[in-house]
């Protein structure tokens, strides 16, 4: 199969990494823009573009692509990127879907599928139940293990944290509806949420890109990652042979990342395969000297990776910290540091919303405490007015003593 044009579902940084990532690798692309980004540099910079006023109608953007002359739709990073209905409907319509195939979503969105092919090959999970049907079941799961504890489902939503959960059981007020499937599994303690990326052919080739921590978290949203995580070289390698398998076991085919949560003791129990990009995977890129975009798109059109792990050699460190916008209001001055890969889809005289991430660095240097300090330096040379940013915040998570030792610094299931 060989592909010319692609329409981008996304927006935001990734977007304009995915734009020139693809453009370089000699791919045409269409951006996708409404009303509050037609002012976004990566609209400007691919090679057309497309009005789509929102990203949630999947009709609009096959139909977009289609009228745009492409033989391809990427999802981007987010939800889209894992619907298996977006992937039916592009191969119902003759577009290439970047990402696996429809019945591979959709047993990759179930976390509780993850979790029992993790055990079938023989890779460890968090500490855990059954399924759960009623209350009863429920009391006598969480009396058979250690609080606190983790009401989860399949679906990928946000666990409900029970720390009082002792206390809802007794009540027998549990949250457990009919045809529900929930599990508890243990919360592990000063865990580093650590991730590699994986990349599959059809061939059944698979190769681990090195393991990278999710470092940092603010109100819930990551804020700062790192490669190489700051585990052992045996770790290291153990983690990355066990996503390997479990990307075997589900026959992956594509690029994604294998979670999984160290705890001091050295367990590394899995928490599963995410089948798309991650804006952490700009590290990946970085350290290695690739473009996974265009790497995706290789092997979903039936070509193999071509080359193993023992080609990559990575030596230097890589950072990434996500700015973020605090206020909302129209962006006046934007100017950005020099010297380090920043990714943006922000231009001056742009609508900003609370919350919207405004920009990704990413800093790169021969030793840790060198990036930070390059790090800490970059944030320092933002020049934002017109909203409030969270630099300044960022600036303290970096210059906390237990991240600069290399320490735990959040932690969660």
């Amino acid at each position: 199969m060989s592909l010319r044009r692609i329409l981008i579902a996304e927006r935001g940084p990734l977007a304009s990494l995915l734009h020139r990532s693809l453009m370089a690798a000699g791919y045409e692309t269409v951006a996708v823009f409404g009303e509050r980004d037609e002012l976004a540099p990566h609209v400007e910079e691919a090679t057309y573009a497309a009005y789509v006023p929102g990203l949630d109608r999947k009709s609009d953007l096959v139909g977009a692509a289609l009228d745009a002359g492409c033989d391809c739709l990427h999802p981007g990073a987010g939800p889209l990127a894992e619907s298996a209905a977006l992937a039916s409907s592009c191969r119902d319509s003759g577009l290439a879907f970047v990402g696996p195939l429809p019945d591979q979503i959709e047993g990759l969105s179930d976390r509780w599928v993850t979790r029992e092919l993790c055990v079938a090959s023989a890779v460890p999970v968090v500490p855990g139940s059954a399924l759960l049907i009623n209350h009863q079941e429920l009391r006598q799961a969480a009396e058979s293990l250690e609080f606190p504890l983790w009401l989860k489902n399949p679906w990928g939503l946000e666990p409900i944290r029970f720390d009082e959960l002792e206390g809802l059981v007794k009540e027998g007020t549990a949250r457990i509806h009919a045809g529900q499937r929930v599990w508890l599994e243990q919360h592990v303690e000063n865990a580093r949420h650590v991730t590699v990326t994986v990349v599959a052919d059809r061939n059944g080739d698979v190769v681990a890109l090195g393991v990278q921590e999710r470092s940092s978290r603010r109100e819930g949203r990551l804020s700062i990652e790192q490669a190489p995580a700051p585990v052992s070289q045996s770790m290291a390698e153990g983690l990355q042979e066990a996503a390997v398998a479990v990307a075997k076991a589900v026959r992956f085919v594509g690029v994604g990342s294998v979670g999984f949560l160290v705890d001091p003791s050295g367990a590394a129990p899995c928490i599963g395969l995410r089948p798309r990009l991650s804006l952490g995977m700009l590290l990946t890129d970085v350290r290695h000297g690739l473009r996974l975009a265009a790497l995706q798109v290789q092997v979903v059109s039936g070509q193999s990776i071509g080359w193993g792990q023992d080609a990559l050699d990575p030596q230097e460190v890589a950072l990434s910290i996500r700015i973020r916008a605090t206020t909302r209001g129209t962006l006046g001055e934007w100017k950005l540091p020099e010297g380090v890969q920043v990714e943006s889809a922000f231009a001056a005289g742009m609508q900003v919303g609370e919350g919207a991430l405004l920009a990704v660095l990413v800093i790169k240097h021969t030793s840790r405490p060198a990036c930070v300090v390059r790090a800490i330096a970059a944030l320092k040379e933002l020049s934002v007015s017109g909203v409030e940013t969270d630099a300044l915040e960022c600036i303290a998570q970096l210059s906390e003593p237990t991240f600069w030792l290399g320490g735990v610094v959040a932690s969660g299931n």
